[in-house]
């Protein structure tokens, strides 16, 4: 059924091998019928550790605190997304094969998703080595999810600094795929040691607070 399905030759189970050649499956192995196999057991994998995951803290967690919300983060793999010889490289590294997937499975197990770099844009796409498109991601991530009626909470992936479109991109993004919250990471960045506004207090109330 194997050689059927793959058009080989193999004579035992024993003959099938991870890839080897990282750049070439990327490239090219990737979009065979093994590498289309192999890159949904390995994305799988890691919905089955959700899985796992979820059901543990709904075990030991809600008999304690039932009205806790469960919810599990995605990181925003971005580099290479928009590579030209091995696109989505990194993703599909982190087990990222099909979005859509793991937010069915996020819907199913009824937790709510946390997404990073709502802060950044796609200016590195065409650049190399980077072809970052975290913009990308996160519009089709959000997109997905506001059609699967997944719960989406945001966070900044980086330090902002003297950098009102960081804020601007955000605020955006908060708006547009009805983010329920968002979470500051380095909040030393908006308060001094003690406490007091810095510089970056003024664009994230007016960009962000006022927004949500």
């Amino acid at each position: 059924a194997l050689n059927s399905a793959w058009n080989t030759q193999l004579k035992s189970f024993a003959e099938i091998s991870f890839p080897t050649d990282g750049d070439r499956f990327f490239a090219d192995g990737v979009k065979t019928l093994y590498g289309i196999d192999f890159m949904t057991w390995y994305q799988g994998r890691l919905i089955r550790h959700l899985r796992k995951l979820v059901g543990l803290a709904r075990e030991n967690l809600l008999p304690l605190m039932p009205e806790l919300q469960l919810g599990a983060k995605m990181a925003g793999v971005h580099w290479l997304h928009n590579s030209p010889s091995i696109p989505h490289a990194a993703e599909y590294t982190a087990g990222y094969y099909r979005y859509e997937d793991i937010l069915k499975v996020m819907k199913e197990l009824d937790v709510e998703l946390t997404f990073t770099c709502l802060e950044m844009d796609d200016s590195d796409k065409l650049r190399a080595p980077f072809y970052s498109a975290p913009r990308s991601i996160l519009e089709e991530v959000s997109s997905i999810s506001n059609r699967l009626g997944l719960p989406l909470n945001g966070e900044n992936a980086l330090a902002i600094s003297n950098n009102p479109s960081r804020y601007d991109n955000i605020a955006s993004a908060l708006k547009l795929f009805s983010y329920k919250s968002f979470t500051l990471l380095r909040m030393q960045n908006i308060v001094d040691l003690q406490g007091r506004p810095t510089s970056e207090m003024w664009p994230f109330q007016e960009k962000i607070l006022r927004g949500l």
